[in-house]
């Protein structure tokens, strides 16, 4: 595989990020002297596209399928898309008691907006805001990502497990087995039947202090079989990549970035040194560590956001552009 690095950008708290569909453009909350911004750059040159004031501290970017919408979650509390094409706020919906809104995701084209709270994910039409379904899950929810062609939804649980909804049925299709961590971050493999989730490391408590006792793990599983194709050790990120043919991780005890090729045999082809900010563990045995992983579809464009220390105000995103080997041709 071939790794380019492209563009960088540094702002103020920036250190969550998404990369648009077509890889045209990035997205990511940061903070300005005069208040909060959720930024839009293009990914050729980092020319700003849009500016959004924010009334507080936002996360998880999200852009829908094609591109031409955006949304983020305030706290918990709140998820607000807006248009992309001149900033307009299109619809926003809070949470309804209970839990917090634990992640977001558009479905059928950003057509629909998936929201997660608590053990289920309700569905809303983004123009308008009609509620269409509520879909129950085993457990608290903890991740979701959509599908490129946004007609499913994987949805991953803070318990471990994985499961796949059909947005237009609404109705699940798929439970991935075998996943015993939280589930953190998602993604869909560009063409096979394949879902990555990424999982937190496991923490034992010992008397006032937590003690980690395993890494995470990115599982790669097949939804129509239930085949575990992949298992490589990631903590809390990682994102497929070079058509599907790659995993991009990252561990707490490194800062680089590290790539794996899934097939023939799982193995490390690459890395990139110091892109991650360092891992700081308080008395308690928190860990702290703001950083984001995130990828087109395809896996062409990878971005990686993180503060320059954990609670360092400057925050910078890097762009790679990722090239998978050129496929053997067959011999005349």
């Amino acid at each position: 595989m071939r790794i380019r690095p492209l563009e960088t950008i540094t702002r103020p708290g920036l250190w969550d990020c998404d990369v648009s569909p077509d890889g045209q453009a990035v997205a990511a909350p940061y903070r300005e002297d005069d208040g909060l911004r959720l930024g839009v750059w293009s990914t050729a040159g980092c020319n700003p596209l849009l500016s959004l004031d924010l009334p507080g501290p936002y996360t998880r970017p999200r852009f829908a399928q094609r591109g031409a919408r955006l949304a983020a979650a305030r706290e918990g509390e709140e998820v607000t898309v807006w248009s992309l094409a001149d900033g307009r706020r299109l619809y926003s919906r809070a949470r309804e008691g209970g839990a917090p809104i634990s992640d977001h995701a558009f479905g059928h084209g950003g057509e629909t907006l998936a929201v997660a709270q608590g053990d289920r994910v309700s569905l809303f039409e983004v123009e308008g805001g009609a509620y269409l379904a509520t879909v129950a899950a085993p457990a608290e929810i903890g991740a979701l990502r959509s599908s490129p062609d946004g007609q499913l939804l994987a949805v991953g649980l803070r318990a471990g497990g994985v499961m796949v909804v059909d947005l237009e049925a609404r109705e699940t299709v798929a439970m991935l087995p075998g996943i015993e961590q939280p589930v953190v971050a998602l993604s869909f493999h560009p063409r096979e039947p394949w879902v990555l989730a990424a999982t937190a490391p496991s923490f034992a408590q010992a008397g006032e202090a937590r003690r980690r006792v395993a890494h995470g793990w990115a599982h790669i599983q097949s939804y129509r079989t239930g085949e575990e194709i992949a298992r490589i050790p990631c903590d809390y990120q990682a994102v497929l990549v070079g058509e599907g043919r790659y995993v991009a991780t990252l561990t707490n005890n490194s800062r680089n970035l590290w790539f794996w090729q899934i097939a023939p045999d799982v193995d490390i082809v690459a890395h990139i040194e110091n892109v991650a900010p360092e891992l700081a563990v308080e008395r308690t045995g928190e860990e702290t560590r703001q950083v984001t992983l995130a990828a087109t579809p395809a896996g062409d464009l990878l971005a990686v956001a993180g503060l320059t220390r954990p609670v360092s105000a400057a925050g910078v995103l890097r762009l790679y552009a990722i090239q998978p080997e050129a496929a053997p041709q067959p011999q005349p």
